[in-house]
Parts: structure tokens; C-alpha cells; sequence
């Protein structure tokens, strides 16, 4: 019997995205695509866009920055998600439904980030929760949900699923709002120009359109 081997198709994938949502656009697609297999690598964002444009993976799920602005890629916008912390249910901000960004600012602030590029993952969330705390850095995320447990600080997060799947009733999820109004995290699907063929742009616009 002569064997085949299917076209993998690799997604790098911001740490804190919401994994069922992923799970769930990928099963729709492998079911219509049976000669694809997927791997799913999570990351920080400056890891992910690295290895976007090393050519190993062939697309990321990522927030959109300035340093994202690179000739050699191209981006889809996927959808608008609010932003949500997760906090221990025994914090006193788990009496909330709802935080202003500048009440976060005087707890200490959780992060999944590799080694390399902690210092800017914090530079970027200081500028979003203006934290005065330091910042507590988990290698993925159920250790940082690990350190939320104990009461460690607050997470950042995208939608309330992930964080009830990993750890049950134990966090409390707060909306986050500035000046009164919702705060949103837009994430967009990169490709990079440079690897691309007609097949890897038609499971990206396919991948798109279920997370949509």
C-alpha cells in the first residue's frame, strides 16, 4: 500500500487567544480537508512574528503593533475581542464585574512571555495598565493561571472560556474599561509574503473565515 503524507500546516498562536474558538474553526476545516494536518505552536507575540518571518510557521493569530508593519507581511483582520484580567476569586477585585483601567494600575501584573522578550511584552502592557507593580512572568498559561490562583496579581485575557476551562470557579473574570467605554484587543491573521503559495493563502482565508 503506498503511503501518503499530508500538507501540514503550521499556526503560531498568541498565548491568551481563545484556544476553543481555535479548536473549533480548525476541526470544521480538517473535517472538508482530510490530506491537512495542523500544529499549533503558542508564543508571545515578538516570538511568533519571528518565526513568521523565518519561515516556520505559516501563520500567526497575533495583535496588531507597529513593529508588525513589515513589507514582507500580510495581514487579515479576524475579529474584535473585549479585554478581560482574570484575578483570584479571593482578590478584592473579584467583587467587580467590571474594572477601570487605572484601579489595575497599583496590582502587580501577570504575563506569559518567553526569556527574550519579557522586557517588551512589559513595555506594552505598562503602557495599556499603566501598572505601577512589578510584573510576575509565566512561562504559558497554566502557570501564570497557576500564580493567579494564588492570588499573585491580575492576568490579561481574551473572553472568559480559557481561564474557567483551566482552573474552574477558583478566578473571577473582570471586563476592562477606560474612560467608561470597553477596551478591545484586534487580532489579525499573518501571513508572510516572502513563504506563501496558492494553497497556504487559500487555509489561511479558510481559517479566517470559521474564526469569524
Amino acid at each position: 500500500m503506498q503511503s501518503t503524507q499530508n500538507k501540514q500546516f503550521r499556526i503560531g498562536c498568541r498565548n491568551g487567544y481563545l484556544v476553543r474558538r481555535l479548536c473549533a474553526a480548525m476541526n470544521s476545516f480538517l473535517a472538508d480537508n482530510p490530506d491537512v494536518s495542523m500544529e499549533v505552536i503558542y508564543g508571545d507575540h515578538d516570538e511568533l512574528m519571528a518565526m513568521l518571518h523565518r519561515g516556520e510557521v505559516d501563520m500567526v493569530l497575533n495583535d496588531l503593533r507597529h513593529e508588525n508593519e513589515s513589507t514582507s507581511f500580510e495581514n487579515i483582520f479576524v475579529e474584535q475581542i473585549e479585554g478581560m484580567v482574570a484575578v483570584s476569586n479571593r482578590s478584592p477585585l473579584a467583587e467587580k464585574d467590571t474594572i477601570n483601567v487605572e484601579d489595575l494600575a497599583h496590582y502587580p501584573c501577570v504575563l506569559v512571555a518567553s526569556e527574550k522578550h519579557q522586557e517588551k511584552e512589559k513595555l506594552f502592557f505598562r503602557m495599556i495598565f499603566h501598572t505601577e507593580k512589578n510584573f510576575a512572568v509565566a512561562k504559558d498559561l497554566p502557570s501564570a493561571l497557576t500564580m493567579i490562583v494564588n492570588n499573585a496579581g491580575f492576568m490579561p485575557m481574551v473572553g472568559t472560556i480559557d481561564a474557567q476551562d483551566f482552573v474552574g470557579n477558583v478566578t473571577k473574570m473582570l471586563s476592562v474599561r477606560s474612560a467608561g467605554e470597553p477596551m478591545y484587543i484586534k487580532y489579525y491573521a499573518f501571513y508572510n509574503k516572502e513563504h506563501v503559495n496558492d494553497d497556504t493563502t487559500r487555509i489561511v482565508k479558510s481559517i479566517v473565515e470559521l474564526l469569524q
